[in-house]
């Protein structure tokens, strides 16, 4: 029956015995793993107030927004509806010969293009080569 119930302490023995555990060196390493855990979380704040300690004004960490991204590329969306008739490669090199010819009509365009390979309908060579590439009717 050494100890006294904690009704049999005076105020004054109760403050004196708290001010006691909070300096002793085990509470210490409590609040010190406390502080760290809390900064890994990202709650620095939190276990300051926790704690109890302030950090200085100067060496407080200044909490940004999140890290900004790099823009995306843009992918190119499908083209919708039909296929083309004339593949795109044969189309650059159809552009290509036209205009390295000079002036003509769109008859003898339409020949060139053929007699180097270029195959398709009078609608389609007009459409998408004789045209892009300057020569009108």
């Amino acid at each position: 029956m050494g100890k006294k119930a904690d009704a049999d302490h005076t105020p004054a023995e109760r403050a004196a015995e708290r001010a006691r555990l909070l300096k002793s060196p085990s509470r210490q390493v409590d609040q010190a793993r406390m502080r760290s855990i809390g900064e890994k979380l990202g709650l620095a704040k939190t276990a300051r107030l926790i704690t109890g300690t302030q950090e200085p004004q100067e060496n407080r960490e200044v909490e940004t927004g999140p890290p900004q991204r790099e823009p995306t590329p843009s992918w190119e969306k499908p083209r919708a509806g039909r296929k083309r008739s004339i593949p795109q490669d044969q189309i650059d090199r159809g552009i290509g010969i036209l205009q390295n010819q000079g002036k003509m009509t769109v008859e003898a365009a339409r020949e060139t293009l053929r007699a180097a390979g270029i195959e398709g309908s009078d609608s389609a060579l007009y459409r998408l080569i004789i045209e892009p590439s300057g020569i009108s009717k």
